[in-house]
């Protein structure tokens, strides 16, 4: 952890954080979907970059709204859903998550329950459910995709997060996500945020 974040940690008092939130990617998943089978794979290489060439229909994708099933049509990719899930997983070991930084966090508050919250495709969740790292450590996943919207749409996934731990606000809460719109919204909802230089 650099001096600067744990200046900024340091800064809110740890009486006064009753759950820390989470964003995965560029914050605690350190590497992008596929990252070490691409590497080999030429083939899968080229089908992960059209995935991810059009920002709009990325957005849908994690909203939800557009399958990677319908994907691997819309591109003839001669990949299984199942396939594609299985070398996720395999790609995201330990290595690609941040434990030494939520590790750090932990000691600092270690009285606190910990949630994921992430603008993310269905996919992810197959990695969640086979994550130890995930759950053991995390009290609940809020994926976007299992609620039709983003962090920062209107109607965002920070509200269906209040909704479903019953909160009135996020008093007492700190976000962690390299997104500053996203820590602004969840400020905006009685939080507090520190913006993560993305990894």
């Amino acid at each position: 952890m650099n001096e600067a974040l744990e200046a900024k940690l340091r800064s809110v008092a740890e009486s006064t954080v009753k759950r820390i939130f989470w964003d995965w990617d560029g914050v605690l998943g350190l590497k992008r979907f596929w990252y070490k089978s691409v590497r080999s794979d030429k083939t899968l290489k080229a089908f992960v970059e059209k995935l991810f060439s059009d920002s709009e229909r990325t957005k849908e994708w994690m909203r939800g709204r557009v399958s990677l099933t319908k994907l691997i049509e819309m591109y003839k990719a001669p990949y299984s859903y199942d396939e594609l899930s299985k070398l996720l997983i395999s790609d995201w070991s330990n290595e690609a998550i941040n434990v030494s930084l939520f590790s750090a966090v932990r000691v600092m508050y270690p009285n606190v329950n910990h949630y994921i919250v992430t603008d993310n495709m269905t996919i992810f969740n197959n990695f969640v459910h086979q994550s130890r790292f995930i759950q053991d450590n995390f009290e609940r996943v809020f994926n976007s995709s299992d609620y039709g919207s983003l962090k920062d749409d209107e109607i965002s996934l920070f509200d269906y997060v209040l909704d479903n731990l019953k909160l009135e606000s996020f008093h007492g809460s700190l976000l962690f996500d390299d997104s500053p719109a996203s820590c602004k919204r969840f400020e905006q909802l009685g939080g507090r945020a520190i913006v993560m230089e993305r990894i």
